[in-house]
């Protein structure tokens, strides 16, 4: 049963894949012709038709059916790119071919392509969103509001994980580091607050009730400071174990050590 689920999905994301590439086909005459397409139609509807075998062979090859559009990545989006490049290049030199037969403006192949690029990209990315805002802050439970201490590679791969997963009941509200540079930006959505020192004022500002400190590559000192701050501010402190505990799963996000 499972098995036979996990097939029709598959199938569905193709046919899907095919039905809104296929109709790429419609607004490139229409853009192309500057909307009189009404003298067209018999045309379209044969490229539409002859071209659906070739685009169902790309979108099966490149596998698109097998990746997860709830996570969809960047990854995701250059298989996308080859995928419809090198469809895009064999229907232009096939263009070349049938020029003399059929009306068919060369630039036609290149804009379907910049329009399938851009609808079947955009589609994964709102199936991504729609699964993180409904289904994923419908499940997620009560989140404790933290600070995390250092902006940098460690404390962004710790936020990452913490949205990634709101099971571990952590919700990153704003990031200190020291590096003046990095003020007043945003990471993935979260302000980078200000210093280490003005942890306090930045607490209260987004009611944050611990503090997670991500300073992989300094000393005792630093990290003491931080800790003693947070006592000052009255904040419990949670120190992230070496990074490569993390990567490699053997520490999880919710196993963070005081």
């Amino acid at each position: 049963m499972v098995s036979y689920l996990v097939e029709k999905r598959y199938w569905l994301k193709i046919y899907s894949d095919c039905i809104f590439w296929g109709l790429m086909t419609i607004p490139a005459f229409w853009l192309r012709l500057e909307g009189d397409i009404v003298n067209h139609w018999p045309t379209i509807v044969a490229i539409i038709f002859a071209t659906a075998p070739l685009k169902f062979l790309a979108i099966y090859v490149f596998g698109h059916h097998r990746r997860s559009w709830q996570y969809s990545s960047i990854q995701d989006l250059l298989s996308l790119m080859k995928s419809v490049t090198a469809v895009t290049i064999v229907y232009f030199l096939a263009s070349l071919v049938v020029r003399e037969q059929v009306l068919l403006p060369l630039s036609i192949p290149l804009i379907e392509g910049m329009l399938a690029f851009l609808i079947l990209g955009s589609s994964r990315f709102l199936v991504r969103i729609f699964f993180k805002e409904n289904f994923y802050q419908s499940k997620k439970p009560q989140q404790k509001r933290v600070l995390i201490a250092g902006a940098g590679d460690v404390g962004v791969m710790i936020a990452r994980e913490m949205l990634r997963r709101p099971e571990a009941g952590l919700l990153p509200v704003a990031f200190l580091d020291d590096a003046a540079h990095k003020w007043n930006q945003k990471v993935m959505g979260i302000p980078v607050a200000g210093r280490i020192s003005q942890m306090c004022s930045v607490a209260e500002k987004y009611r944050a009730e611990e503090v997670i400190i991500a300073i992989s590559a300094e000393g005792g000192n630093v990290i003491r400071r931080i800790v003693e701050s947070a006592r000052d501010c009255n904040l419990p402190s949670k120190i992230i174990p070496p990074i490569t505990d993390l990567i490699s799963g053997k520490i999880e996000i919710n196993q963070l050590r005081k």
